[in-house]
């Protein structure tokens, strides 16, 4: 069946979190397709660009809050590739078999790994921020001290 999902009861963390990233995604390439759509300046945009900027197909008004609403073709444009990516971001997350069954593995081998305590996580936190601190007061030293140095040989 070409439109039903592959092992729908499996991986399920994944795979939603990965469908998430990719509505996101979606999302995001669907605003810059409106906002930077095209010859967004009217100085340098030929004639036919014209018919996405300046044709109103529909014109409301949101009654409660008094929003006027105008669709242009620049924003169905930018609508219809959002639906788009949404529509291939969910025949890639739940239907398509390869990339279901490299999620659907991802979240068993996420499941066997041993994730540390959260003491463990402060502690190693700690010694990381201490090495840090530690290396870049070192740095610091050996900096300021091969500037001398070099100053001393020059002049």
């Amino acid at each position: 069946m070409p439109f039903s999902f592959h092992k729908k009861k499996q991986g399920l963390i994944v795979r939603w979190c990965f469908f998430a990233v990719l509505v996101a995604l979606a999302v995001f390439a669907s605003y810059r397709c409106m906002v930077g759509f095209p010859y967004s300046t009217t100085e340098t945009r030929p004639e036919f660009w014209d018919f996405f900027y300046k044709t109103i197909l529909v014109e409301f008004t949101i009654p409660l809050i008094e929003l006027a609403v105008v669709v242009t073709p620049k924003w169905v444009v930018a609508i219809s590739l959002g639906f788009l990516l949404v529509f291939c971001a969910t025949y890639l997350t739940f239907m398509n078999v390869r990339v279901s069954e490299f999620l659907i593995d991802t979240e068993t081998e996420m499941r066997k790994v041993s994730w540390p305590s959260k003491d463990e996580v402060a502690d190693s936190s700690l010694v990381v921020i201490i090495v840090i601190i530690a290396m870049g007061v070192y740095l610091f030293v050996l900096d300021i001290g091969l500037n001398k140095f070099i100053q001393w040989l020059i002049f």
